[in-house]
């Protein structure tokens, strides 16, 4: 008789012991331990990934990490519709049909030749792991407080349309031919000057590579820099689009604490002192929006260039700072071509226009420049001809500004509605820029529940636990400032407040 689902509960009850490896490796150590050890049989069926993930208090993502790793092993199958199972032919020690005392398997029909796989049954090992849905597959983009959606109803649209427009009316062969792989030297060019201007940013046009998005900036990293089962350090808690990029290359990832200073590199170091790369988002550290100081930064870039490692700096939203001047981009410290900085349009301007960039060093220029043509040939002329008639016509820093003074004001709005509403229950992480805000709960909240009857009035909350590879010091949610009117603001929180309880 099979085991029945949420049986192997108990199989977790080890993780606690942190052993400086992520929490899903040791749930997947874990689970593969007793399957050899005949504690799980072959056949038995385990529980849902939702169910084991709020069963020990961590991100579904965690369960779902350990589980692709297994499956991808041939440790369990996963059935659409039916659940997850031990696998009937095990590899390794049951490889030979080794039971456990007293039990007998059931007889399964052989597979025939013609058997076509179905399902995750006809994915590679890495297709496996892409498989797993991120955190933003359940976001709902027109729910207040959705994650880092920019604010679509003060963006600058008739003016948009006129450029484009224009570009369309002499519309020449160069935007019906192919692209540079690299991107269009107009908007390569409009993106150096605005880094060096705005961000501090030390580098030429040929040094910028256009890519559609920060997902892809960070696939082209991944595909070009790291082989399989190099050590990747990330930030703890860390934005899943980075850790998704990194373990699909199949690298071990290493997960850094992060205290009010940002990465602690002392730490890091430490636990991996053979790391290739370093994935940190300093300016505004996602999701905690704590700013990495000088000190950190330094010994970040000594740290990369004593280990001759490279420095992944994520700049997603530091246009947007509300206390004091934009601080300036690691990358503009660097002495020795060390960091790699990433940037986007798609939150600054709108989510549509699918563009980013990705600034290397001189050395690296070539071969990220044939990778990205190997990739998928290059971005869309069109559109790139239109972003840099906005950045060279003065649009672009005028658009900033603007909507650095709404942010501004939807900040503020947040932070006196949790005040005035949740002040006993809910406490704010740092809001000094961005377009988010960590509200930590009551330790007892039950997040799923929460998430739940939120949504059921029009409101989107991430947990705060879908980032972290440990379980987070407290229950939390992001709290986005950035698409709603203050009067929605005040509403939502005010409808968090009393669902909280």
């Amino acid at each position: 008789m099979k085991q029945r689902a949420g049986a192997p509960v108990s199989l977790f009850a080890e993780l606690d012991r942190d052993d400086g490896s992520p929490l899903y490796r040791r749930a997947y150590r874990r689970i593969r331990e007793m399957i050899l050890r005949g504690a799980l049989l072959p056949g038995s069926r385990l529980p849902s990934t939702r169910s084991l993930a709020g069963d020990i208090a961590v991100s579904r993502n965690t369960v779902e990490a350990a589980f692709a790793h297994l499956e991808a092993d041939g440790f369990i199958t996963r059935r659409v519709g039916s659940g997850t199972f031990v696998a009937a032919s095990l590899p390794g020690l049951l490889a030979g049909g080794e039971r456990g005392p007293g039990r007998k398997t059931s007889k399964r029909p052989k597979a025939t030749l013609l058997t076509r796989p179905s399902g995750n049954d006809a994915l590679s090992s890495r297709g496996r792991i892409m498989a797993v849905a991120g955190p933003s597959a359940d976001a709902d983009s027109d729910a207040t407080f959705g994650v880092c959606r920019p604010s679509l109803d003060t963006f600058p649209l008739p003016l948009w349309n006129r450029l484009a427009a224009r570009r369309g009316r002499r519309l020449g062969d160069t935007l019906l031919d192919e692209c540079d792989a690299a991107g269009l030297g107009d908007l390569r060019s409009a993106i150096a000057e605005y880094l060096n201007a705005a961000r501090g940013v030390r580098c030429s046009a040929g040094q910028v590579i256009v890519v559609t998005s920060t997902q892809q900036a960070l696939d082209l990293i991944a595909r070009v820099l790291i082989d399989a089962h190099d050590e990747i350090m990330v930030e703890e808690p860390c934005y899943a689009g980075a850790t998704a990029a990194f373990r699909n290359a199949g690298a071990r990832l290493v997960p850094v604490r992060v205290d009010e200073h940002g990465l602690d590199v002392e730490h890091g170091a430490g636990i991996s002192p053979t790391a290739r790369l370093c994935y940190v988002t300093p300016s505004h550290q996602f999701p905690l929006g704590v700013t990495m100081t000088l000190a950190r930064r330094l010994a970040l870039l000594a740290w990369a260039e004593r280990a001759r490692a490279w420095i992944v700096e994520d700049d997603y939203d530091s246009e947007f700072r509300y206390t004091g001047h934009p601080l300036a981009a690691l990358q503009g410290l660097d002495e020795h071509a060390r960091v790699l900085y990433v940037g986007t349009f798609n939150k600054v301007m709108f989510p549509a226009l699918r563009l980013a960039y990705l600034i290397v060093p001189l050395d690296l220029v070539d071969p990220f420049s044939n990778a990205r043509e190997w990739l998928d040939g290059f971005t869309a002329a069109g559109m790139q001809a239109v972003m840099a008639d906005f950045m060279r016509r003065g649009h672009f820093v005028q658009h900033i500004r603007r909507m650095r003074a709404i942010y501004h004001e939807r900040r503020d709005a947040l932070c006196a509605a949790v005040e005035r509403h949740a002040g006993d229950r809910v406490r704010l992480g740092p809001a000094d820029g961005g377009m988010h805000v960590v509200g930590w709960l009551p330790r007892r909240t039950d997040v799923t529940q929460l998430r739940r009857r939120v949504a059921q009035r029009d409101m989107y909350l991430r947990d705060v636990a879908v980032y972290y590879a440990s379980r987070p010091p407290q229950p939390g949610v992001l709290l986005n400032f950035a698409s709603a009117t203050p009067a929605a603001i005040d509403r939502g929180v005010a409808a968090v407040s009393r669902l909280i309880g």
